[in-house]
């Protein structure tokens, strides 16, 4: 590596707040891969419990423990999981319909048991892990990506302007992708709220749409800070401010230095 620390950075915060763009220029630094849990994790939901391939383990540990969390939830779950679509996908691999019918905490149940197996075989080892926004929140990975197993959690507290900025280029990223029949989900529950709000504005101008877009942004980003930033803060080691008149090579030059002073020991 370019630069030896003996941390490896987990950024976290809010949809929108930079954690992928800024964990790729990281990485690139440090001569390192970075691994983006977000599309395994669309990947993982989509497995049966029978299949063949090893990626399958977490669908049946998710299983075992909805039987003994969730046990009014089990069959059901199991039924959904079990079937699978022409393209060989059980119906949990649609993020919406899973957390429509089970709720949120089942939904990140998957996703704690998928990041224990990515770290038990190795899938993460020496390289910079892209979190969902939302996995910070629960103890568990907390607990996965701690300082004493090597990760340092650096909240970027990003000026909210900024992340509707990012939130609403994302949105349309979704869309020019939708047009060439690339399906591709970025942000599963904005892109719902963003179309939700657009669909009675159709024939309205672009300032109008563009107007409506942040309106929208600002609401979900106040929202999330509100249920997520005081337990981003207990969890960080380190935080950031990012801004939009901030070059993003001054947010990650400041980001070595800080990693540089943690490895070598400095308060």
């Amino acid at each position: 590596m370019s630069e030896e620390i003996s941390y490896r950075p987990l950024f976290i915060g809010l949809p929108g707040s930079g954690k992928t763009t800024i964990s790729t220029l990281v990485a690139n630094r440090l001569e390192i891969k970075v691994v983006s849990t977000d599309p395994l994790f669309r990947h993982f939901r989509a497995i049966p419990p029978i299949s063949d391939l090893p990626e399958s383990t977490v669908m049946r540990r998710f299983l075992m423990r909805v039987q003994q969390e969730y046990p009014h939830k089990h069959s059901e779950l199991v039924r959904d999981s079990e079937v699978a679509d022409e393209q060989g996908r059980c119906a949990l691999h649609d993020g919406g319909y899973f957390r429509r019918q089970y709720g949120e905490s089942i939904f990140r149940l998957f996703e704690i048991e998928m990041l224990k197996y990515l770290d038990e075989s190795g899938s993460l080892s020496d390289k910079i892990v892209d979190l969902s926004g939302s996995a910070p929140l629960w103890e568990e990975n907390v607990d996965l990506f701690s300082t004493e197993r090597g990760y340092l959690a650096i909240l970027l507290d990003t000026d909210h302007d900024l992340i509707c900025q990012n939130l609403i280029k994302d949105y349309e990223t979704y869309l020019s992708q939708r047009e060439t029949s690339i399906e591709n989900s970025i942000r599963g529950a904005y892109e719902m709220r963003f179309t939700e709000a657009l669909r009675p504005a159709d024939n309205d101008s672009k300032d109008q749409r563009n107007i409506i877009l942040h309106r929208e942004a600002l609401n979900m980003t106040q929202k999330a800070a509100q249920e997520r930033m005081n337990k981003y803060r207990d969890f960080a080691k380190l935080t950031f401010h990012p801004t939009s008149q901030q070059p993003l090579e001054d947010i990650v030059q400041e980001i070595i230095v800080k990693l540089d002073e943690k490895s070598s020991g400095e308060p």
